[in-house]
């Protein structure tokens, strides 16, 4: 018959728990360091994106301010044409 010395067992099994455990603990601090800094450059990569869309945005509304300017200003440049074309027509009317 053999038998077993349970404290040898017993720090056997608390060693390799022991190193298990470290591994798994290194393994999960790994993996939350990596899963930070992808958020972190992500959250970098947004705030770019924002800044590129507020750019955007902006130079946006400068169109569509001159494009209104524009707007109003062949609108003003027509009702002179169309005067000045009534006053040639009403000289070649007051001809005949």
């Amino acid at each position: 018959m053999v038998s077993v010395v349970q404290g040898n067992m017993i720090n056997y099994w608390s060693t390799k728990l022991k190193l298990g455990a470290l591994l798994l603990a290194l393994a999960l601090y790994v993996y939350g360091l990596l899963f930070i800094k992808t958020i972190y450059m992500k959250s970098k990569r947004l705030d770019h994106v924002m800044a590129m869309a507020m750019e955007t945005e902006k130079l946006f509304s400068n169109v569509h301010s001159i494009d209104q300017n524009l707007a109003g200003k062949l609108e003003r440049l027509d009702s002179q044409n169309l005067a000045e074309k009534m006053e040639r027509q009403d000289e070649l009317l007051d001809g005949y």
